[in-house]
């Protein structure tokens, strides 16, 4: 029994249905059962919320303000717990966007900013107090921390998971979290339109109730008004006055019946999130004649109590083809509802309350603007800071908005719930916010538009989309332009960063005094405090283990910051003492991620919960997935070479991890870990989202002195082809090293095209290498694993087209792949591995020598090999059980695989690919021949 002594109590089997899949015992779940452990899950969840809601009541910030404060700041607490998914960070201690939100919105922006203001008025304020460590000294003193750690994000997305809003099919593809924080947001919102005044007590109270109405469904939902009311009262009684904790409960167990706004605003939510007119388009005429059959109606708890009981009949009458009738009808519902479209289905509107979309305009030209890797960090994280938190900030510090009011946050837009009387007041808010941002970081601007609140989430995104789209196509006349109007290039020239804008002050670099326009300044400065000189200093967490570069290389920042490309790289600090430079440069990768299709993933959303839940989905499963592998490098290093080691590599991976979160990610990663890695972030990434969305993957790679700008291009360049090619798929990598000039995006793509590559004949590459979300539902191995990887790899001597490739094997591969590519770039000369790449590359270039230009290379390639084989038979080189002397026999293992079908036809338009496999002994290689 669990601490809280909280059993589940069905009343008939309890499943949550899925619109989006989950990974569970290596299957992908569409209708999932509620059990005890995971009742257990959730009273190990509500003692975390109550330890950090005690602890931050009882701490020097909060302890001596008032009642109605802390009450404000419970509501907050309790709302950033049920988001904590979407809050992971691989840092437990650096300073972050996510970090500011959090303190900021909990305790108010007057303890950052010293109650100046610009921190609101200005992001690269706000970004200035996030890198100079105050945040982090706040959080070191709050139990808050808490909700960032991963034991945590983990524990609440299995309740956010396990949980349905309602036990009917079809109305149980709700989260019951999700639910609360649409419940409390519209609670807030009619409380505002319709109260006449705000009483700061009240409006906390009723938004603690909405955030808590419901809890008892977890274990009891049978009489889970009762059971919620136990879970409010365990929560709160100690924490405030006992008057405070009844009137709560009190909202608590009267939030069905009475006429409070809590019960329109569980009305409003249920409306829609528990979609009446889709079940009754996916299910109604079955569950009709069910009613018929049973003499009672779908919305009585006896209902499905008697579809269990007389199960039997209903079978033998066909009108049931199981002995579940929840599980059978939830899986009817989903399937149905996967061929369906919510566009085609009408919604209510609603006068009182109004959507309102941000859209972050001009990120990439602002990301980009910077010629210079400072530059891109800190943009990368001043739109993360203004996406995630300055916005909501500067609003929320003259409205006073909840944060469950922010329904949706992530790739540049935000999706707010406010009530009609205060729209006025946020346009005029976002006016202003415009205005800071032409100000002080353009080219960012924001387009927003105002919709009023529909049930129909499809509907009121599409006229959402619609209407910004519009905005952004107008143009507004002026009457006169003004002395600013045009930027004159003075005697400074144009910036010597950018090259956009008029030079107008000068920045130390390590290359000089360069002219410089404001922003580019700016951002160069934010960079060295944000990104490279913070994460250096600041622990990175892995499993149990806690350490920071500093420790590990045992450097001050001072002494590596010139050099930084080059630890990413490889290098460790000490190879460059003394002005000495290295006779050879180890290869960086730039490793670019993309969801596929995520647009049409999120407009499949039948409801607005469903929605929120796929977009914490989407960055929690990435997350994930990035902290695996980042697990996965430090345990296959650490058998290999031990903890230090381990701890080196793992540090190199969080320097360069530019982005990572929503759908996409930017890492700059030693070459030679960086295919089993960005492979390895794929695969979990389909598995975090059931297999219903796949990763697009690009990984180009040179020298680390070579142009940063000119590498992330041919990344774009590699990502358009990934992008083209796996929509069918769902997911996908290509990769390509450069040893002389880095090409440029539509040079790279060229390279790697397929067409091109046919022309080659013998010589053509067969990339990409397809992630395909149907093969790993199967538990099959992807393309590359079951081709290119087993023929450079020494350890793999099977066949992996027929290997049950569930998770764990995905890890060991992973890992094996790791392990191998470390000894074959740190100890190419002395290891078997290094020994076999050697040979295989040798090998190649021999066999593509022998047939190239030839008519019917590919054909002749196929012979020359074989008989190669037969030659190093004969001679005794290809015998042995060590690797290397396996290289011809694992060579036409691979040409079986990619110059025939799996029926044995010879591919008359496929190259063999061999080039790739050169490719892959580079990246494994890290470095210089």
């Amino acid at each position: 029994m669990n601490s809280w002594g909280l059993m589940l109590k069905e009343p008939y089997p309890v499943y949550r249905a899925l619109r989006v899949p989950v990974w569970e015992r290596d299957e992908v779940v569409k209708v999932r059962r509620v059990t005890q452990e995971d009742v257990d899950a959730f009273v190990a969840a509500m003692s975390v919320l109550k330890e950090v809601l005690t602890g931050t009541l009882n701490s020097v910030y909060v302890r001596e303000r008032g009642t109605c404060e802390k009450l404000r700041i419970l509501a907050d607490l309790i709302v950033f717990f049920y988001k904590t998914p979407s809050m992971q960070e691989i840092s437990p201690v650096a300073p972050t966007p996510v970090k500011a939100n959090l303190v900021a919105t909990i305790l108010g922006t007057q303890l950052l900013e010293g109650g100046d203001g610009k921190a609101l008025q200005n992001p690269f304020s706000l970004a200035e107090l996030v890198s100079n460590g105050v945040i982090t000294e706040v959080l070191k003193k709050l139990p808050v921390g808490r909700l960032l750690s991963h034991e945590v994000a983990d524990l609440v997305h299995r309740v956010w998971i396990a949980f349905p809003a309602d036990t009917r099919p079809g109305f149980n593809t709700s989260s019951l979290i999700s639910h609360h924080l649409l419940s409390s947001a519209i609670a807030w919102a009619l409380y505002v339109e319709k109260g006449g005044g705000r009483d700061a007590c009240r409006e906390a109270t009723l938004r603690i109730a909405s955030l808590l109405h419901d809890l008892g469904k977890a274990f009891g939902p049978g009489n889970h008004v009762n059971a919620s009311a136990l879970i409010a009262e365990k929560l709160l009684r100690g924490l405030l006055l006992d008057s405070v904790v009844e009137e709560i409960t009190r909202l608590v167990k009267g939030h069905h019946d009475s006429r409070e706004l809590i019960t329109e605003a569980d009305h409003v939510a249920s409306g829609s999130d528990r979609l009446s007119s889709i079940v009754e388009k996916m299910i109604g005429d079955k569950l009709r004649m069910l009613e018929e059959e049973t003499g009672l109606t779908r919305n009585e708890w006896g209902f499905y109590k008697k579809l269990y009981e007389e199960a039997g009949r209903l079978r033998s009458k066909g009108l049931l083809l199981t002995d579940d009738p929840v599980k059978e009808l939830s899986e009817e519902f989903i399937e149905k509802a996967e061929k369906s479209t919510a566009e085609q289905l009408p919604g209510a509107k609603r006068e009182d309350l109004v959507l309102v979309l941000i859209d972050l305009g001009s990120i990439q030209d602002f990301v980009y603007r910077s010629q210079e890797i400072r530059g891109l960090t800190a943009a990368s994280n001043l739109v993360d800071l203004i996406t995630h938190a300055h916005i909501y900030l500067y609003l929320r510090s003259q409205l006073n908005i909840p944060p469950e009011a922010v329904l949706l946050a992530g790739g540049g837009s935000i999706l707010l719930l406010i009530p009609r009387v205060m729209m006025k007041d946020v346009e005029k808010k976002l006016e202003e916010y415009k205005r800071i941002l032409n100000t002080n970081a353009p080219p960012l601007t924001i387009t927003y538009a105002f919709a009023k609140y529909e049930t129909n989430y499809a509907s009121v995104s599409e006229e959402l989309g619609r209407e910004i789209a519009r905005m952004k196509h107008t143009v507004k006349l002026v009457k006169e332009l003004g002395p600013d109007a045009v930027e004159h290039v003075g005697a400074m020239g144009l910036c010597r960063l950018c090259y956009s804008a008029p030079a107008s002050v000068q920045l130390n670099t390590p290359d000089g005094v360069l002219p410089t326009c404001p922003v580019c300044k700016n951002l160069y400065e934010l960079g060295g405090k944000v990104h490279f000189k913070p994460r250096w200093e600041s622990e990175v967490e892995v499993g149990d283990v806690r350490f920071s570069a500093k420790s590990v290389f045992n450097k001050e920042w001072d002494v590596v910051s010139e050099w930084i490309m080059e630890v990413i790289a490889g290098h460790d600090p000490e190879e460059f003492e003394g002005g000495v430079k290295p006779q050879r440069l180890r290869d960086y990768a730039v490793v670019k991620m993309d969801g596929n299709t995520m647009g049409l993933f999120m407009y499949e959303a039948i409801s607005f919960t469903d929605a929120v839940e796929r977009s914490f989905r989407i960055d929690y499963a990435l997350k994930k997935a990035y902290r695996r592998a980042v697990e996965a490098v430090y345990e296959a290093v650490k058998e290999k070479e031990g903890e230090q080691r381990a701890m080196k590599e793992v540090s190199r991976i969080f320097l360069g991890t530019i982005y990572m979160g929503g759908d996409d990610g930017l890492l700059l990663v030693p070459s030679w870990m960086s295919i089993p890695v960005a492979h390895f972030i794929a695969e979990e990434f389909s598995r975090g989202l059931g297999c219903a969305r796949g990763l697009a993957v690009s990984v180009a790679a040179s020298k680390a002195r070579a142009n940063i700008w000119a590498l992330i291009d041919s990344a774009n360049g590699l990502m358009k082809a990934v992008k083209e090619k796996t929509r069918t798929l769902g997911g996908g990598i290509v990769f390509d090293i450069y040893e002389g000039m880095v090409p440029t995006g539509r040079e790279a793509r060229r390279r790697i095209d397929r067409e091109e590559a046919v022309k080659r004949g013998a010589a053509g590459g067969i990339q990409l290498y397809g992630i395909s979300l149907s093969a790993l539902a199967r538990k099959k191995a992807p393309d590359l694993w079951r081709t290119a990887l087993p023929a450079v790899l020494c350890a793999i001597n099977n066949d992996l087209s027929s290997v049950l490739w569930d998770e764990a094997t995905s890890l060991n591969y992973a890992k094996i792949a790791i392990a191998e590519f470390y000894d074959a770039s740190w100890k190419w000369e002395s290891t078997i591995e290094g020994e076999y790449l050697r040979r295989l590359r040798r090998e190649v270039f021999k066999s593509l020598r022998e047939v190239g230009g030839l008519d019917y290379s590919r054909e002749l390639l196929y012979v020359f090999v074989h008989r190669e084989a037969e030659t190093a038979r004969n001679s005794g080189k290809g015998t042995g059980g060590d690797c290397a002397g396996r290289v011809y026999e694992k060579l036409i293992e691979y040409l079986n695989k990619t110059m025939f079908d799996e029926d044995g036809n010879f591919r008359k338009d496929s190259p063999p690919g061999l080039p790739d496999l050169i490719v892959l002994a580079k990246f494994a290689k890290g470095g210089a021949w």
